[in-house]
């Protein structure tokens, strides 16, 4: 029974811990604007890995009706990445897919967030980072064999929209199945009797 009780409330903890994050992302960058949805989930040290983004260029010369993608950071664990329309010789896009927090702001690195357009065959690709502040954005893009950095930096806007409360779900989750967890083995006994 101890080992039943055990296992429901660790299963109810690690539901809890994974849950996602979400944020929203808008840029205004030397003419390339636009906005989009970023879900996480929440690293040990205080950071978000990315793991779905869905983002829409508005103006530029990158606008597009598709919305971009996240590009998959193949190595998932927040160190540079460069995989498809971002791997081209010698000038790789690299890119970790983390957001930063700090004293409530949230903002990305020198290495930002790789996006790319659902029809890879154009071979588009979009690198969004910060240069030490969220007034000093970048904009890199990737297209037809061509590489497009912006002369001017801008801005880029994180916010939060949800924060699950791991300890209160957890905690509650547990709590409801507990009794389940503990009255299972007099069922079973129950019923071997009968």
């Amino acid at each position: 029974m101890k080992r039943i009780v055990f296992l429901v409330a660790m299963t109810a903890m690690a539901v809890a811990a994974n849950a996602a994050v979400e944020f929203d992302l808008s840029f205004d960058i030397d003419g390339n604007t636009g906005h989009g949805a970023l879900t996480a989930t929440a690293n040990a040290d205080g950071t978000f890995l990315v793991t779905w983004a869905s983002l829409t260029v508005t103006a530029g010369a990158y606008a597009s009706v598709e919305p971009y993608s996240l590009a998959p950071n193949t190595l998932n664990d927040g160190s540079y990445s460069s995989v498809g329309p971002f791997s081209h010789g010698s000038q790789n896009m690299n890119y970790d897919n983390i957001v930063y927090q700090n004293a409530g702001s949230f903002y990305i690195d020198g290495a930002g967030l790789g996006l790319w357009t659902a029809n890879l065959t154009l071979g588009t690709g979009i690198n969004l980072w910060e240069d030490g502040s969220p007034t000093d954005a970048q904009f890199y893009a990737y297209a037809n064999g061509a590489l497009y950095h912006t002369p001017t930096a801008g801005t880029i806007t994180i916010s939060l929209v949800s924060v699950p409360e791991p300890s209160i779900y957890g905690a509650a989750a547990a709590l409801i199945l507990l009794p389940l967890a503990a009255s299972t083995p007099r069922i079973l006994r129950n019923r071997q009797e009968a």
